[in-house]
């Protein structure tokens, strides 16, 4: 695993333009087997077939020079590019493994998926978790006072158990390893207002 060099602590990134909490949609990402996976026999082993249909090189390795594989980088890159670029969204990485969040995480997703942009999402990067992903950004959503509904938070994660956990709190979850995926990811992106509607009118479906 990666030495962690830790940035300064983060709060989480909050949607572009003032609005209240309850407008806004929080987008976490699970990292490894969700949108990584090392080029190893035992990262690899870890896919199911769909989703080694859809590897690609990133072009980053981490220290020990092993190479960093995306998962539906054609696919992906244009949700997550809208994700950063949509006032009502907020794009979030949350992962178990141990990566340097700097050198390793922000390039992967930089060059995997946004086009070479900048990611100023949150890197929620802690290899000792002692709880769920549920718990911890529900715990993270209440200390930072952000009084959003349930179904406005989304995790996208290939474990069972980690969905499970989210769920239980009442928030949206996505499987990356169906062949459903990127079409279930569009529909509950699609029910988000347009954000390049400037009349005022623009509002989410129920």
């Amino acid at each position: 695993m990666d030495a962690v060099h830790l940035k300064p602590k983060q709060k989480l990134k909050a949607p572009a333009i003032a609005l209240p909490d309850n407008c806004c949609y929080w987008f976490f990402f699970d990292l490894d087997q969700t949108l990584m996976c090392q080029d190893t026999l035992e990262s690899k082993r870890k896919l199911n077939y769909i989703q080694k249909e859809h590897l690609s090189d990133s072009g980053i390795t981490n220290s020990k020079e092993i190479k960093l594989l995306a998962l539906y980088a054609n696919e992906l890159s244009p949700i997550l590019q809208n994700l950063t670029k949509n006032p009502l969204t907020s794009l979030n990485i949350i992962t178990k493994g141990s990566y340097d969040s700097i050198f390793t995480i922000s390039p992967f997703i930089e060059l995997s998926f946004l086009g070479g942009d900048n990611f100023n999402g949150r890197l929620i990067n802690r290899s000792d978790f002692k709880e769920t992903k549920g718990d911890h950004i529900k715990r993270l959503l209440t200390e930072e006072l952000k009084r959003c509904p349930p179904h406005h938070v989304i995790l996208i994660d290939n474990s069972l158990i980690q969905r499970e956990s989210a769920k239980w709190h009442g928030f949206k979850i996505i499987d990356p390893t169906t062949n459903t995926y990127i079409e279930n990811l569009n529909k509950l992106i699609k029910t988000i207002a347009d954000p390049s509607d400037t009349s005022g009118k623009s509002k989410t479906k129920r």
